[in-house]
């Protein structure tokens, strides 16, 4: 019986860990695709981003998914925005990008992000080679099978919100 209780435990352990993994794989593989011009731009918004019905938001699904292509678009053009914290063109050069649970870093953030605790396990962030600073944010859905946000939308010098699409 204690047999049983172990190996369903590591089974428990080995689950929850692959979960974690394939969250931050989905994330890294966005990261290349966001950068990639041989994926359209409106192909990468459907495989990772999602838009769903939000009566509160006065854009349309169809609008909301041409804002995140114009996002990656100013991205892959090395555009930049002062209201907007828009992918940095650097990370088109990161060969091997790795992204890591936002708490686990959060003290190398510069930026404060303006939303609730209950989003905090669903922040993800793509690091510089030397993990020294944050390069981009992620907001995952509640799945945390797609992503509801890879910009944020930055309201005073050092206080940021996430857009979701």
């Amino acid at each position: 019986m204690k047999k049983y209780i172990i190996v369903f435990i590591i089974f428990g352990f080995n689950l929850s860990s692959c979960q974690n993994l394939n969250k931050e794989k989905m994330i890294e593989k966005f990261i290349k695709d966001q950068f990639n011009d041989k994926i359209s731009t409106d192909d990468v918004v459907d495989i990772y981003i999602e838009v769903k019905p939000d009566s509160l938001n006065k854009f349309s699904i169809s609008d909301r998914k041409k804002i995140a292509s114009g996002i990656i678009e100013k991205a892959r053009n090395n555009q930049s925005d002062d209201s907007w914290l828009i992918p940095n063109y650097e990370i088109k050069f990161i060969n091997d990008p790795r992204v890591y649970p936002y708490k686990k870093y959060k003290n190398l953030d510069k930026i404060e992000i303006g939303t609730s605790n209950k989003y905090k396990d669903r922040i993800y962030v793509l690091l510089d080679t030397k993990n020294e600073e944050i390069l981009q944010y992620f907001l995952l859905n509640e799945d945390n099978d797609k992503i509801l946000s890879f910009s944020l939308f930055i309201k005073s010098e050092n206080l940021g919100y996430f857009f979701t699409y």
